[in-house]
């Protein structure tokens, strides 16, 4: 997994101030080690109307430019994706999920 730990922990940051506590998965390129370089793809796993998950992302991508971070990310609900694109989030790495967050409590 190709992500700094600062950016990860802003990342999470980012999701739980803007769609709460919520399952967030990395999926994609920055799963593979040997490339340089890709966005982040990001999948929340909860599920939201389309009309709300918009809402959630508008506040997500404020939240990362109020922190001054203009990083290139995909945002997608799990529940919206496609089969294929859903077969690509299952291979990925979740970053955040319920369990953690009750041991964090």
């Amino acid at each position: 997994m190709r992500i700094p730990k600062a950016i990860k922990e802003v990342l999470i940051d980012a999701v739980k101030s803007s769609f709460g506590d919520v399952d967030i998965v990395l999926f994609g390129s920055r799963m593979d080690d040997s490339k340089r370089g890709g966005d982040f793809d990001l999948a929340i796993m909860e599920t939201f109307s389309k009309e709300a998950f918009r809402h959630h992302k508008v506040a997500f991508f404020r939240y990362l430019f109020q922190k001054g971070l203009d990083l290139p990310i995909d945002l997608v609900q799990y529940e919206l994706a496609s089969e294929l694109l859903k077969r690509e989030i299952d291979k990925g790495i979740s970053l955040l999920k319920t369990a953690d967050k009750i041991n964090m409590e």
